[in-house]
């Protein structure tokens, strides 16, 4: 699976807060799927659901985005798990254009097929993923664009439990009841949305963690992840570590719900600042830069020339028919002696992603040296240190990813070409 460059800052994408009680805000920033193979699960969700890779972190974890903003962790898994009927989980539901396009691109592939069933929303199929994850893809009944990840759903045996759980615990609030029994979706929090759903469950989760075997979970980000987990264990919340550990961009704890639905709470690590650029430091960007990937789609990147040490640009990208899957608006200005990148997404006929509803995604900008932008990385921090915009060599405008010494990884490389 090659790699393209979307937006590396990109990572991770955080949401709007849920409400929640004694000022405990949480969002949703992440899915996270284990896999026995990352590689080859990565491929799978880029060729059936048009997710794209935009990091790589020490210990194998691969971060997709769908052309929405939502981001999926790919995490190694030592093998694979088996979800049996009436068994709690955590499932995906992929929302795509023609389900029996889909699907039969699935069954194509050897994929196992579960069934098919109807929602108040929409038609679906639930498959097992190469890891023995279950999921759904679904055809909404309004159409909702191009393939991308609509939400979660978590089985549980006892709704009334579990809602005390995910809304008088972590602070989650329902959209409605309109579709209970057997099923209660959550409101959304920066575009993301999970699922409660009790029907056919009998039995806790499968998952155990101790075993390596695959799982699938929600991570829900915290602004200060040592006061949220003090406030969620007097809560009873039950972590699975005494602390928490951190890996790549963020610091995780992992706990699990009544069922034994495992997810993680996260934090952020905010990168080092650096001093605003000067209009030198940006002027090698300026320009058209085309990457293309062996499945024929394309990424185009177009700054404009910079002035007052701001520079703008803009990112296109195409699928292999064509099809404009991702438009992206760039800017780089400097804002009280630092640098500042700010970043906006748009499907293909400018709808915003739902996570940039409130705003632009912005980040400090880490370093500006000899034609060297570095966008995200904390030297002090695992996974990705730097994450680059070199011009350097004449024509080609190479983003590097550059990992720990002690990773025993080579940096990933992506080259650009001058049009």
């Amino acid at each position: 699976m090659k790699t393209m460059l979307i937006s590396l800052a990109a990572l991770l994408l955080a949401s709007l807060p849920a409400r929640a009680a004694d000022d405990l805000a949480l969002t949703i920033a992440a899915y996270r799927v284990t896999a026995t193979d990352v590689e080859a699960s990565g491929a799978f969700y880029a060729r059936h659901f048009g997710l794209l890779e935009v990091a790589r972190y020490d210990g194998g974890t691969i971060v997709l985005a769908d052309a929405r903003g939502s981001a999926l962790v790919l995490t190694p898994a030592a093998g694979p798990i088996a979800i049996a009927p009436g068994a709690c989980a955590t499932h995906l539901n992929f929302a795509v254009p023609d389900l029996d396009a889909a699907v039969a691109g699935l069954r194509a592939e050897g994929v196992e097929i579960l069934g098919h069933s109807e929602s108040a929303v929409g038609r679906y199929t639930k498959f097992v993923d190469p890891s023995g994850n279950v999921h759904n893809v679904k055809q909404l009944f309004e159409v909702d664009g191009a393939a991308h990840i609509y939400n979660a759903g978590i089985v549980v045996t006892d709704m009334a439990r579990s809602r005390a759980f995910y809304e008088g615990v972590l602070g989650f609030e329902p959209i409605g009841e309109q579709y209970y029994p057997p099923v209660v979706p959550m409101v959304p929090v920066g575009g993301k949305q999970f699922i409660l759903s009790d029907k056919g469950a009998e039995h806790a989760a499968p998952y155990d963690l101790a075993s390596g075997a695959a799982w699938t979970g929600l991570a829900f980000e915290a602004d200060d992840l040592d006061s949220a987990m003090i406030a969620l264990r007097a809560r009873g919340v039950r972590f699975l570590a005494d602390e928490p550990v951190t890996s790549g961009p963020v610091r995780l704890a992992m706990f699990a719900d009544p069922d034994g639905n495992v997810h993680e709470l996260i934090e952020h690590i905010t990168p080092a600042r650096a001093a605003a650029p000067a209009d030198a430091d940006l002027a090698y960007l300026e320009g058209t830069w085309r990457s293309e990937s062996d499945d024929g789609a394309v990424i185009e990147e177009h700054w404009l020339a910079p002035e007052n040490g701001s520079i703008s640009g803009m990112l296109r990208w195409m699928g292999p028919d064509g099809s404009v899957r991702l438009l992206e608006l760039l800017t780089v200005t400097p804002e009280d002696g630092v640098g500042v990148f700010r970043w906006r997404h748009f499907d293909g006929v400018l709808t915003p992603w739902a996570s940039e509803a409130d705003g632009p995604s912005v980040v400090t900008i880490e370093s500006f040296d000899n034609n060297t932008l570095v966008m995200v990385g904390d030297p002090d921090a695992g996974g990705v240190q730097r994450m680059t915009y070199d011009g350097s060599t004449p024509g080609l405008l190479t983003a590097t990813l550059e990992f720990g010494p002690d990773s025993g990884r080579d940096p990933i490389v992506i080259e650009f070409e001058k049009q």
